[in-house]
């Protein structure tokens, strides 16, 4: 059985959460699968995110046993294995980056506000918050622009796991 038709039947018969969602299969086959959505996203947009990522992961990756799709307010991910935090590797998952609609050129000054902003983020996430927000501005030469720096964990990742994940995150 396609374990991406037994998770899109979990992710579509649930209403939205945050946390994994596991079913068992009548032949006996597990699926685990998780929809997660930004902490700043409105409950209707982070419905609308899903469908349409489930609906994206089923096209792009049939039949996989397990896979991941992220778009810019959410992310889906099913696999045949329990354990999300204990076995998430982003390299061992087919994985697809969609509508990040912002960009701006990457320069010293830019990445010296954003490592700032990590460091100061990473302790309010991974002290149970899961969560956390901030905003920078940048005024190199003539023009302003706003920076804003989001980090999230998976909810059941402990604080020990999800900061050693943020910091490997750090570019």
């Amino acid at each position: 059985m396609n374990l991406i038709l037994i998770c899109l039947f979990v992710l579509s018969n649930i209403p939205v959460c945050i946390k994994p969602e596991e079913i068992t299969y009548i032949y006996g086959d597990k699926v685990h699968g998780l929809y997660l959505c930004r902490g700043d996203v409105a409950p209707k947009d982070c419905q609308n995110c899903i469908d349409m990522a489930s609906e994206r992961i089923q096209r792009e990756c049939p039949l996989k046993k397990q896979a991941i799709i992220w778009y810019d307010q959410c992310l889906v991910r099913y696999s045949d294995r329990p354990n999300f935090a204990s076995t998430f590797n982003v390299s061992s998952y087919y994985w697809i980056v969609y509508n990040s609609d912002q960009s701006f050129s990457w320069t010293t000054q830019v990445k010296g506000i954003s490592d700032a902003m990590f460091d100061n983020l990473t302790p309010k996430v991974t002290n149970n918050l899961k969560y956390a927000e901030s905003f920078d501005e940048i005024t190199p030469l003539s023009f302003s622009q706003k920076l804003y720096g989001m980090l999230q964990c998976i909810p059941d990742l402990s604080a020990e796991d999800c900061r050693a994940c943020l910091k490997g995150a750090a570019i």
